[in-house]
C-alpha cells in the first residue's frame, strides 16, 4: 500500500522517461539564387501525427554533421521534462560550405546567395507545408556562426532567437556591427552566443560580448558563454544544447511557482505566451511532480483539478493517466486508481511502460478486491 513518507518515489516510479526518434524525413529545393538542388532535413515530433497543435522551428546549419545531435537533443529535452516545447527540426546539408557560410562581407559576397535561399526557399516551403507557429530558431557553428551572426544584425526579425557556436568576431566583423546594427529592434530576441575556450575565438567572443553590451540593445535576452574545457568540435554540441535550453529557460517551471499549487502553475503556462508568441502547455513531467506535492501535502483534490487539466492538454500521455491512478491509489479509492491503470496500459507505447502499467493495474485490483 502506498505510504505518505515514500510518495515521490512512487510519482517518480510512474514517471516514464521515453525519448523516441519522431519522424525524419528529407525533400529536395531547387534553389534559383544557387542555381543547385539542395537537401534539407526535416524532423517532426513524435506526436506530430496525433494532434493538431503548431510547433517552433529550429534550423540548423551543418546539416549533415549537426542535424542528428540537434533532433535528439530537441527530442530529449522536450520530454516529459518538459525544458522546451517539442519543436520541429529543419537540417540545411552543405554542397559547397566555403562558398555557403564562409562570410566575407563583400558586397557581392556568395554567402548572400545561400542567405537568400534559406529565406526565400527553405522557410517558406517549411512553413507551407508544416504546421508552423511563429517562433523560429537559427542554429551555426564556427563559419556557420557569421551566417547566423550576420541574419543578427542585418535582419534580427527573421528569428526570435540565435544560437552561435564556435563563434567569434574579428575586426572586419566588429567594424560591421558597430555601422549595421540597429539598437532599437532587438525585443523579444534571443542571443546565445559560445566558444571553446582553447584558441582565439574565446578572446574574440568576449569582444563580441563587450561590443553588444555598448551597443545596449533593448528587450534582446543574451548570453555569452566561454567552455573552458572544450575543444572547437565539442563545442559543436554543448552550445546548441545550453543555447536551447538558454532561449526557454523560463518553459521549465521553478519551485517557488510549482510550490504554490495547480493554479499557479496554469496560470504560469499561460503567462509564458506573452513572451515566445504562442501557447504553451504545462508538461507532463511539471504536472507529475507538483502533482506529487499536493498529495504529501494532503491537497488530494487539487492535484486531481491539475491532473485532470493536464490530461485535457496530453490526451495521448499514459503517464498522466497512471498519476491519477496513482494519486486514487493513496486515497486508497482503488478501483478507481485500477481504472486509470487500465486507461494508461491502453495508451501505453512501449513494452516498458506497458509492463509497469499492468503490474500499477494488478496491484491496484489485488487491493480492490481485499
Amino acid at each position: 500500500m502506498l505510504q505518505k513518507d515514500n510518495i515521490f518515489y512512487w510519482f517518480g516510479l510512474l514517471f516514464v522517461l521515453a525519448i523516441t526518434s519522431g519522424r525524419a524525413q528529407e525533400q529536395f529545393l531547387y534553389s534559383k539564387s544557387l542555381k543547385e538542388n539542395r537537401a534539407i532535413q526535416i524532423y517532426l515530433p513524435d506526436d506530430y501525427g496525433n494532434s493538431s497543435k503548431s510547433y517552433p522551428v529550429l534550423y540548423v546549419l551543418d546539416g549533415e554533421y549537426v542535424f542528428d545531435y540537434a533532433k535528439g537533443a530537441v527530442d530529449f529535452l522536450s520530454n516529459d521534462f518538459g525544458f522546451l516545447p517539442q519543436m520541429i527540426v529543419v537540417g540545411i546539408p552543405n554542397t559547397d560550405r566555403n562558398r555557403d557560410l564562409f562570410v566575407t562581407l563583400e558586397p557581392d559576397g556568395a554567402y548572400l546567395n545561400f542567405i537568400q535561399f534559406l529565406n526565400q526557399d527553405v522557410i517558406p516551403y517549411i512553413e507551407e507545408h508544416y504546421r508552423t507557429n511563429p517562433f523560429s530558431l537559427l542554429y551555426g557553428w564556427s563559419s556557420g556562426s557569421g551566417v547566423v551572426n550576420y541574419i543578427f544584425v542585418k535582419t534580427p526579425q527573421l528569428f526570435d532567437a540565435y544560437i552561435l557556436s564556435g563563434a567569434g568576431i574579428g575586426p572586419k566583423t566588429e567594424a560591421f556591427i558597430k555601422s549595421e546594427l540597429k539598437p532599437n529592434v532587438y525585443e523579444g530576441i534571443h542571443l546565445y552566443a559560445s566558444a571553446e575556450g582553447s584558441s582565439f575565438r574565446a578572446p574574440a567572443l568576449k569582444k563580441h560580448e563587450e561590443l553588444i553590451r555598448l551597443k545596449k540593445l533593448e528587450g534582446l535576452h543574451k548570453q555569452f558563454r566561454v567552455y573552458d574545457q572544450l575543444n572547437h568540435s565539442e563545442v559543436l554540441s554543448q552550445g546548441l544544447y545550453d543555447g536551447l535550453k538558454f532561449v526557454f529557460h523560463d518553459f521549465y517551471i521553478s519551485d517557488s511557482i510549482s510550490s504554490a499549487g495547480s493554479h499557479a502553475t496554469i496560470s504560469y503556462y499561460e503567462s509564458l505566451k506573452k513572451k515566445y508568441g504562442f501557447k504553451t502547455e504545462i508538461p507532463v513531467g511539471a504536472i507529475n511532480e507538483i502533482c506529487a506535492k499536493l498529495v504529501e501535502e494532503n491537497k488530494s483534490k487539487e492535484a486531481i483539478q491539475l491532473v485532470d487539466h493536464g490530461i485535457k492538454t496530453h490526451p495521448h500521455s499514459a503517464t498522466l493517466l497512471a498519476t491519477k491512478g496513482e494519486v486514487h491509489q493513496y486515497l486508497k479509492q482503488f478501483k478507481l486508481a485500477a481504472d486509470h491503470y487500465k486507461k494508461a496500459l491502453q495508451k501505453a507505447k512501449d513494452t516498458i511502460a506497458k509492463n509497469k502499467y499492468n503490474i500499477l493495474y494488478k496491484n491496484a485490483t489485488s487491493n480492490k478486491n481485499n
